[in-house]
């Protein structure tokens, strides 16, 4: 099937709506779709080729609005964390002297656990981050880094130690 942006937008939006699909799954991809199809009509005129040119410019095209979609969007998998504190206040106390005692050493089993876990450097950001509680720009700054390294190195971390603090409250 020839898909010439000029003539058949229809066509087009079909052809990208089953790429997207491939790209990113299941879902309603209607707006990276439409945004696709603006910056196609807009750019059409600068492209060179045939039937296959066109296709992979589009496609080109689609991925590169997904991709800045995504870095735009909240992230998909986020975590959500109360200070360990919070967390430990949270917790049903049964009233017996063991639980009492259990409580209170939970919060060097979690520091147990992500000195246990962590390299240096990322036990420095999530002290600063939990104890300190300081922001995401606040410890890069600290820690000379940008912003979006010390982001994504606390929700590795996060992900990391999750297991084993799960299984600690």
């Amino acid at each position: 099937m020839t898909i010439d942006p000029n003539q058949d937008l229809g066509a087009c939006r079909a052809f990208l709506q089953a790429w997207a699909r491939r790209m990113s799954g299941p879902g309603s991809h209607s707006d990276s779709v439409q945004e696709a199809l603006i910056k196609i009509d807009a750019k059409k005129a600068t492209v060179r080729g045939g039937h296959r040119a066109m296709r992979a410019w589009m496609k080109a095209i689609l991925r590169n609005v997904i991709i800045d979609r995504r870095r735009a969007s909240p992230k998909n998998r986020t975590f959500v964390i109360q200070s360990f504190d919070e967390r430990l206040h949270d917790r049903p106390a049964n009233g017996s002297p063991e639980d009492d005692a259990s409580r209170a050493e939970l919060p060097k089993l979690v520091w147990d656990a992500v000195e246990s876990t962590l390299a240096e450097d990322e036990q420095k950001v999530i002290r600063l981050k939990f104890d300190g509680g300081l922001s995401h720009a606040q410890i890069a700054r600290e820690l000379h880094r940008s912003e979006d390294q010390i982001d994504r190195l606390i929700h590795r971390v996060l992900e990391r130690l999750a297991p084993k603090l799960r299984r600690l409250l």
